[in-house]
């Protein structure tokens, strides 16, 4: 092929290029622990106490399943520190 048949492309622009989802309505502890910094021990324990909503996903008859944690309710416990 010849090279100047097929001209480069011309560049992208961050916007264009970004389809991940800055302030998820859900994720996965790992997902929650990066973007908030809050520590694992420290996430299941607001849990616990009820200040911090998550849902566990599973199949049914299934042991294990995916626990997904409300990023609002993250949020709103951040704020009010």
């Amino acid at each position: 092929m010849n090279p100047s048949l097929h001209p480069a492309p011309e560049p992208v622009s961050q916007a264009e290029t970004s389809n991940v989802n800055i302030h998820p309505e859900w994720a996965r502890v790992p997902e929650v622990i990066k973007l908030f910094g809050i520590k694992r021990t420290c996430l299941f324990a607001l849990m616990a106490e009820g200040q911090v909503k998550s849902v566990s996903l599973r199949r049914r008859n299934s042991a294990r399943g995916i626990r997904i944690i409300n990023c609002d309710s993250v949020r709103e416990f951040l704020e009010g520190q």
